[in-house]
């Protein structure tokens, strides 16, 4: 039976940990002559320019042997052909298909009627790829789950995949967000469900970086007055040893500053780097 990856939640907590496991050998020890995507063609389907993330696929799917076949959005999808017909022309074609898409419905909708795995790169609402890198990068610079995540900024499709994982990792998660940009409530209320770990919502960055272990941001819509931003002085609040990530790109002197991504403290190019360990170990659990 196919299974797709749309959401962290599409994965249980083993599979999680057997993916951070398969990432951590696929780092340590790359082989060229190693190919189970020998002989398969997988689908790249994005309707928004991410260069960063159609890159780590692209390279992922050639170290695994397999074939990256670009597809144009607008060849098709949202102009005459119904998802459904294009999900089943898909299927025909290809081993897995990657989406990256503004619109988490139109994700669904081909994964329902698509007999092949469908991997979400990013939507609106979720950014599963994103933050499977990110915890894995956590693991790495920090050796456990166990921690304290503050979370700077706008409640987006990062922010949601970031609960998820918390909620499955036991990773404790305060949010600070502008008033009416926080995350979705119902994706809040399902993860508080899984009870592994405190989940905070908070209208001061000072009070959710307090003794935080990570400080983590993402791409802001608007400025807020820059008092979301993550700055050195925010810094001073949280550990000594705290690490700081980015989802990329960096809108310096908006959401974080210059100082800030280039500190010893960053760690935002390390989790560019684990997207391709990640997602090649995705791939090999969902491709046959």
């Amino acid at each position: 039976m196919k299974k797709d990856f749309l959401s962290i939640f599409d994965f249980s907590i083993d599979d999680l940990e057997s993916l951070m496991e398969r990432a951590a050998e696929l780092k340590s020890h790359f082989d060229p002559g190693h190919s189970p995507l020998l002989g398969k063609s997988v689908g790249l389907f994005f309707d928004k320019v991410a260069t960063k993330t159609f890159l780590s696929f692209e390279v992922g799917i050639n170290q695994l042997w397999g074939r990256p076949v670009h597809i144009n959005p607008y060849s098709g999808f949202h102009v005459n052909e119904s998802a459904s017909e294009i999900a089943r022309v898909f299927s025909k074609y290809l081993s897995c298909l990657v989406i990256g898409t503004l619109e988490h419905g139109n994700l669904k909708e081909l994964a329902r009627y698509a007999s092949i795995p469908v991997i979400n790169a990013f939507s609106d609402l979720h950014s599963p790829c994103q933050v499977l890198a990110d915890f894995f990068t956590i693991f790495e610079k920090k050796g456990r789950f166990s921690i304290k995540l503050a979370y700077i900024g706008e409640g987006n499709n990062i922010a949601h995949s970031l609960v998820e994982a918390a909620s499955r990792f036991g990773t404790d998660i305060v949010f600070a967000c502008p008033e009416g940009y926080e995350p979705y409530y119902e994706i809040i209320q399902e993860a508080k469900k899984e009870g592994m770990c405190k989940i905070e919502l908070v209208d001061d960055p000072l009070v959710a970086v307090k003794n935080a272990d990570v400080i983590y941001t993402s791409p802001t819509t608007t400025t807020h007055k820059n008092i979301f931003q993550v700055n050195l002085s925010l810094l001073k609040e949280a550990k000594s040893d705290v690490i700081i990530m980015h989802s990329l790109p960096a809108h310096k002197g908006v959401e974080i500053t210059e100082d800030v991504i280039d500190s010893p403290h960053s760690v935002i190019f390390d989790q560019v780097e684990n997207r391709l360990h990640t997602q090649k170990a995705i791939f090999e659990m969902l491709i046959e």
